[in-house]
């Protein structure tokens, strides 16, 4: 299984449409794991938020 984690957050930021800088980067990011059907993710609101992202085995159900 391959897993990865980014904080995603960004103090709310990354939540704002009309972010920039890092925010804006991030929540491109964010929109394309959760677009990505080989991906399953969670975003946990801990700290400045946290990506969770796994590759999805074959075997995997929806």
């Amino acid at each position: 299984m391959q897993a990865g984690s980014l904080r995603c957050l960004v103090k709310g930021k990354a939540a704002d449409p009309a972010a920039v800088g890092d925010a804006s980067a991030i929540r491109r990011f964010n929109a394309h794991v959760y677009g990505d059907p080989r991906v399953e993710s969670v975003i946990l609101p801990t700290a400045d938020g946290l990506t969770l992202a796994r590759k999805r085995s074959p075997d995997d159900e929806r």
